[in-house]
């Protein structure tokens, strides 16, 4: 059996890193990538203010937002709250 990664969970993460590195290639490529994958453009155009969204993003995915973001700005943050980025990565693969 073939195991499949589920790339919606690795783009959104992975536009919000782009979006803060300012990478247009990498913004354009993670949007394709999320709109092939079924998300909603209104969903999508929140990335950047995920935290402002209300309800439209899950746990799991503002938990993702988070970590890309710490992970993103390390040498500014140092880091803080990426604890359990085994358990977000391993989540992405099914069972």
């Amino acid at each position: 059996m073939t195991q499949r990664v589920d790339y919606q969970k690795l783009s959104t993460p992975g536009l919000r890193a782009s979006q803060i590195n300012g990478c247009a290639y990498c913004i354009d490529m993670h949007s394709r990538d999320l709109l092939k994958g079924g998300v909603a453009v209104e969903k999508m155009m929140l990335v950047s203010a995920w935290r402002e969204a209300g309800d439209i993003f899950t746990d799991k995915e503002k938990a993702a937002l988070h970590w890309a973001e710490a992970v993103t700005l390390i040498s500014e943050t140092h880091a803080p709250g990426i604890g359990g980025l085994g358990q977000f990565l391993l989540s992405c693969l099914p069972v």
